[in-house]
């Protein structure tokens, strides 16, 4: 199932897939804003980005007490064990995935690995939980809000029934800005993470599912995460049961009978590269070749225990053993609490699995810390139809030589028990064989009284719901910066103005300049004219005077000279 943010009510999937369907300093609470403008700076870089290296997402891995109690049935040792090879299992599908560009070898490790051992008296632990699965992601994201940037991913296991829902989880977007899913911020508003997921090992009707149901449910979760919706209907992504089956991430919940239910689809490999080269460079890490990550819960080399998250006295932070201990009863069935191994003949418990119901009791023989195989059963009745056999659970059809199958939704046949003789045999009704129990998959969803009730809801892109919390967290951003965006918002009305206004001054002091240049060049010819004019006239005038004052210098030399001849 997919989860998106803005569908987020407390009423139907926010951002969700229906598959259905240790204070940290580093942790910085950063507006919104600030958010935004963080991730833009580096957006160039990582369109491009070359992962080289970095191909493990770190998983905070959380079990809360019902998962606890009803699946590891109250032991510490068998709860942990089962989450750590549940996460193993999943990260083998991731890592043999050909991703887009022919990427492989991306998978993931636990980070970080908490067991809620009691219930609470309010959030998530609370007994008799009445929430929907999306309010339970939802609170799961609240509770561990500042883990956030530590890890790639935050998920959640349980063991509830939720209303036509397996799991759920927030779905990741190549968009630099989207939150949700690998790599998300937080959202520091609402104080959530958003990198999560939830799934249950139990089915709507509350009856315990098939370990690889709950498998490939938190697989799907998690690839929801990691940025592929539900696989579309087409040939190439969501071919027949005779052409392989339906994908790891198609729509409804998955029995995992055929070759293709746990594998991703060419449309999931492509989608999920595409987040990977966006996002991936922002929290995928290298693999610690050889080297034990301490806080796992699991014992690596170089370590003596690992109590996880837990309050244990016999082990320490550092997963060396305290002094004179033995054990740790985290890491051990057979371990005391006193940090010992527990005496011949304590009961000892292992995780619920298909086979359990084909197994009796077990005891501690006071020599080894794990606990040992426990006495057989054959011929009873286990998990899903099946008959016991020697402690092992044989399926409905595999007891009869065949092989499970879900038949089409178009015969009416889907929720009846079906089988196939061989791989390419059509898939029919077995006779006599009945209806399958309600909360059983068939091909739309679950079984309800033998009809095939659709549950899941088509997923959605998340930048419906991202877009609706920017907004949302925008407007608290405004109300709280209210002087700075008055300011900004002036500045942006009075900047452009000014330049209009100083352009057209600008504008109509050269049309101005053009206009006098061209007065004076007028006003300077005119004078240049009249000049003219004046010089030729003061010319003439001084040639008549030149004329003239020869005329006169020639009359009274003559003048002279008749008044006084020689």
């Amino acid at each position: 199932m997919v989860y998106r943010k803005s569908d987020v009510k407390d009423i139907s999937p926010n951002h969700t897939v229906d598959c259905d369907g240790s204070h940290d300093s580093r942790h910085t609470n950063i507006s919104m804003m600030e958010q935004l403008i963080a991730d833009w700076s580096s957006v160039r870089q990582r369109r491009s980005v070359n992962l080289g290296n970095q191909k493990v997402c770190k998983i905070l891995l959380v079990a809360d007490s019902y998962f606890h109690h009803g699946i590891g049935r109250g032991s510490l040792a068998s709860t942990q064990n089962y989450m750590i090879n549940l996460i193993s299992q999943v990260n083998g599908i991731f890592q043999k995935t050909r991703w887009g560009e022919g990427a492989t070898g991306l998978g993931l490790e636990i980070g970080k690995l908490i067991i809620h051992q009691s219930f609470s008296e309010s959030g998530l632990n609370v007994q008799n939980r009445q929430m929907p699965m999306n309010a339970v992601l939802k609170e799961f994201g609240k509770e561990y809000y500042r883990e956030n940037s530590r890890f790639c991913l935050l998920h959640l296991l349980t063991h509830t029934p939720f209303e036509g829902k397996r799991g759920l989880a927030y779905v990741a977007s190549s968009r630099p800005f989207d939150w949700g899913g690998i790599c998300s911020s937080a959202d520091t508003s609402q104080k959530e993470a958003l990198n999560t997921g939830v799934s249950t090992f139990m089915d709507p009707e509350g009856n315990r599912q098939l370990s690889i149901v709950f498998m490939s449910t938190v697989a799907h979760e998690i690839g929801h995460n990691w940025g592929s919706s539900h696989d579309p209907d087409s040939d190439e992504c969501s071919p027949s049961f005779t052409s392989g089956g339906k994908f790891l991430m198609f729509s409804k919940a998955l029995k995992g009978v055929a070759k293709n239910n746990l594998k991703f689809s060419p449309c999931s490999t492509r989608a999920v590269y595409s987040v990977l080269s966006a996002k991936g460079a922002k929290c995928l890490t290298e693999p610690q070749e050889g080297i034990g990550v301490c806080g796992n819960g699991r014992i690596d080399t170089g370590e003596a225990c690992d109590r996880g998250n837990l309050a244990d006295k016999c082990c320490h932070s550092n997963c060396e053993l305290a002094y004179n201990a033995v054990c740790s009863p985290v890491n051990f069935a057979c371990c005391t609490e006193e940090c010992q191994v527990a005496s011949n003949k304590t009961e000892c418990y292992l995780a619920l699995d298909d086979h359990s119901d084909c197994m009796g009791k077990s005891y501690c023989n006071g020599i080894n810390l794990s606990c040992p195989e426990p006495s057989l059963k054959t011929n009873t009745t286990c998990i899903d139809d099946g008959t016991c056999r020697n402690g092992v659970c044989i399926g409905f059809c595999e007891n009869r030589g065949q092989l499970p199958c879900i038949c089409s939704d178009a015969s009416g046949d889907s929720c009846k028990r079906c089988c196939k003789i061989t791989e390419d045999s059509p898939c029919t009704p077995f006779l006599g064989a009945g209806l399958l129990p309600d909360g059983q998959i068939c091909l739309s969803g679950f079984c309800k009284q033998g009809k095939c009730v659709k549950t899941s809801l088509p997923a959605e892109r998340l930048w419906k719901v991202i877009f609706q919390k920017i907004t949302n967290s925008f407007d608290i951003f405004m109300k709280d910066n209210i002087v700075f965006f008055i300011t900004l918002f002036s500045l942006i009305v009075y900047i452009p103005c000014a330049i209009l206004v100083c352009r057209y001054d600008k504008k109509q002091e050269n049309m101005k300049k053009k206009s006098d240049d061209v007065a004076l060049g007028d006003q300077a010819d005119r004078i240049l004219k009249v000049s003219n004019r004046i010089n030729v006239k003061e010319k003439h005038q001084k040639k008549i005077g030149e004329t003239r004052t020869f005329q006169r210098y020639l009359f009274e030399l003559y003048y002279m000279y008749m008044l006084y001849p020689c």
